[in-house]
C-alpha cells in the first residue's frame, strides 16, 4: 500500500508561497538590522536587568556584548512565577544591580 499527502490547491500553494516570502523577507530585515552597527545599543537606559530562563542565560553573554548598560539575572528552568519573585525581591531588598540615574 502506498500512502501519498492529499494535494493541495492554487490557494492553499499561494498561502504558503506567500507566508515563506514574508517570512523570508523579515529574516532579511532583521538581519540587516543586526548587522546594522548603530542599532548595538538599542537605547537601553543604565540600570536595565533582564531576568530571564535558559534561553537569557544561554544569550548572557552576547546580550551583555551587544548592550553593555544592562544586567542578566538568569536560571535554567525559571517560570513566571519564579521570574515575578525575583523581581519583586530586588524591590523589597532594594537590591538593585547598578544604581539607576
Amino acid at each position: 500500500m502506498i500512502v501519498t499527502a492529499p494535494k493541495i490547491g492554487a490557494f492553499e500553494e499561494n498561502l504558503l508561497v506567500n507566508g515563506l516570502n514574508q517570512a523570508d523577507s523579515k529574516m532579511q530585515i532583521t538581519r540587516t538590522q543586526a548587522d546594522n552597527v548603530s542599532a548595538s545599543q538599542y537605547n537601553v537606559a543604565k540600570g536595565t536587568t533582564v531576568i530571564g530562563d535558559s534561553v537569557a542565560l544561554r544569550a548572557s553573554e552576547w546580550l551583555k556584548q551587544a548592550m553593555p548598560e544592562i544586567q542578566v539575572d538568569a536560571a535554567v528552568s525559571r517560570n513566571l512565577e519564579s521570574g515575578c519573585k525575583s523581581i519583586k525581591l530586588i524591590f523589597q531588598t532594594r537590591c538593585f544591580w547598578k544604581q539607576w540615574s
